[in-house]
């Protein structure tokens, strides 16, 4: 399931950006609410079954008395699987036209093109003969095959010797200072959280426990209630940071380092939390202010990234944080969670990843993506 839902993550966003109008940009972070969305239907189905149709401690578990995780896995993957159909069978999702240029598929880039404006009721005014006089891409991977020697072509980049008549398509994720450096952040930024959020979600409650804090009775009733409630809070951090990134003094950058520093914030003041009812509050307001940033860089990445490339660079963006989700994992199984010091890092780590927003040197709002 992870196999299927990491690869899909990546080309959600490059897809949707390639066949957006820069005028209506911003929803690329706003389409990050859908992830709360998704994970509060979880927790609403996950709370009944496993509450009332689990085994409990002391008891032997058997089919018959602990069924409950098993009716989640058959209502949610019944539901995916109808989305799964819906979109092969209904609504029948075009191929991006910037990626069939690339691949000098210039009869198709004017189908889909004239078949979208149709939707629309207008009238697409670009021809075939126009493609074809400006000239072909060069593709340093000739072959229509899949090639692994193509990903290095797009992280190094190859240049070719070409005529005004052609286009550079390999120029890679790292062609000047300037974009190897906003690579790099983008890396750096989601290998951060990567780490962070995960630390966050392990030892908090532990350290709240080591402290005294009644956060919640321990039932699973609780537990999946509380989190259908936080993630349905997490919805309205990509809808607010989807109006954030069109105020103009603000735009991207900002936006995430607002974001990352609310985040640090209400984290430092979490651990003073002794109640059931402040860890669930904290909990709903961390969750917001959290995914202000993070709805922000899951749009902001494939915004700044070539079109060429962006397949590749968000992989390995993503890849990279969700490596430091093993660490995390690591760290928790190994480390002492009664210490402070995890959380003072993960506290820390927001804070770097807003100096990390501040250094980004683009700022999309206003731009169609490359």
């Amino acid at each position: 399931m992870a196999f299927g839902g990491g690869g899909n993550l990546i080309l959600d966003t490059a897809v949707y950006l390639e066949f957006l109008p820069g005028k209506y940009q911003w929803s690329l972070t706003f389409m990050a609410a859908w992830w709360g969305f998704g994970q509060m239907i979880a927790g609403l189905v996950a709370w009944p079954f496993l509450a009332y149709f689990s085994c409990t401690e002391g008891e032997t578990c058997t089919n018959a008395n602990n069924s409950g995780w098993r009716y989640t896995f058959y209502t949610l993957g019944s539901f995916v699987f109808i989305l799964s159909l819906l979109r092969l069978l209904v609504i029948r999702l075009k191929e991006s036209p910037k990626w069939l240029l690339s691949q000098n598929r210039d009869a198709e880039v004017v189908t889909i093109i004239q078949e979208i404006a149709q939707a629309a009721g207008k009238e697409s005014p670009l021809t075939l003969e126009q493609l074809e006089s400006i000239g072909p891409v060069i593709n340093a991977n000739n072959s229509n095959k899949y090639n692994p020697i193509s990903i290095w072509y797009h992280i190094k980049g190859k240049y070719n010797n070409c005529t005004s008549q052609q286009f550079i398509l390999y120029l890679g994720l790292f062609p000047n200072p300037k974009m190897g450096f906003s690579t790099f952040l983008n890396i750096a930024s989601w290998t951060l959280i990567g780490l962070a959020y995960p630390l966050y979600n392990v030892f908090l409650p532990y350290y709240l426990q080591s402290r005294g804090a009644k956060v919640g009775d321990g039932s699973t009733y609780t537990t999946y209630r509380d989190y259908a409630i936080v993630n349905a809070c997490s919805i309205f951090g990509p809808i607010i940071a989807g109006g954030l990134v069109e105020v103009r003094f603000l735009g991207r950058r900002y936006t995430m380092a607002i974001g990352a520093l609310l985040t640090m914030a209400f984290l430092f003041a979490y651990t003073a939390v002794r109640t059931a009812a402040q860890n669930l509050i904290f909990s709903c307001i961390i969750s917001v202010t959290l995914n202000i940033y993070y709805g922000t860089l899951y749009a902001y990445t494939p915004e700044v990234l070539p079109t060429a490339h962006r397949g590749t660079g968000t992989a390995i963006t993503v890849a990279s944080n969700r490596v430091m989700g093993i660490v995390a994992a690591l760290i928790g199984t190994y480390a002492d969670l009664t210490s402070s010091v995890p959380i003072y890092i993960c506290a820390a780590a927001f804070g770097g990843l807003a100096i990390i927003s501040f250094l980004f040197p683009f700022e999309p709002q206003g731009r169609t993506s490359s």
